[in-house]
């Protein structure tokens, strides 16, 4: 089967390929979907991001990433979403993960609403302080979350 994620060479190029337009996202995900028992009917990619990351039916999403540049971002965010699973925290499911073509991957499932960076340009001043005290509030329950003994794929979590 040919590649269909270009490995590349430099960061420029990885850039590059990362807003190509004229790359076949649903194929990709299609493969990587199939790979974990997923059915879909569209896949896009979201607009923005420091990695690829495509929307399946609006409900599952698959993030990318050239494990030249960066091998360990994917392990960290499967050892974070392994380590939320079940606890009472706002956190997307881990479907599975593994590599194509000299990328890793992992499958979730998405979390409803819209990405803080698209609303906040569009909240009125005086909703902003509420919003980011909200938001603050959501982040220290996440950091008040016990860690037991969790050693995540060779990363130190301390308390």
């Amino acid at each position: 089967m040919p590649s269909l994620l270009p490995l590349p060479t430099d960061y420029g190029e990885y850039q590059r390929f990362k807003l190509d337009s004229e790359t076949d996202w649903p194929s990709i995900a299609q493969e990587i979907a199939g790979r974990h028992g997923l059915t879909v009917k569209s896949a896009t990619r979201f607009p923005s991001g420091e990695n690829p990351v495509l929307n399946l039916d609006g409900r599952y999403v698959i993030k990318l990433v050239p494990l030249k540049f960066w091998p360990l971002v994917i392990r960290r965010e499967i050892d974070a979403l392994t380590f939320l699973h079940g606890k009472d925290f706002p956190a997307a499911e881990l479907i599975g993960h593994g590599e194509i073509d000299s990328w890793g991957y992992l499958v979730c499932t998405q979390l409803p609403g819209e990405s803080f960076g698209t609303v906040w340009p569009r909240l009125a001043t005086t909703e902003k302080p509420k919003t980011a005290r909200a938001f603050g509030a959501l982040l220290g329950s996440l950091h008040h979350l016990p860690v037991g003994e969790t050693k995540p794929g060779g990363i130190t979590w301390e308390n």
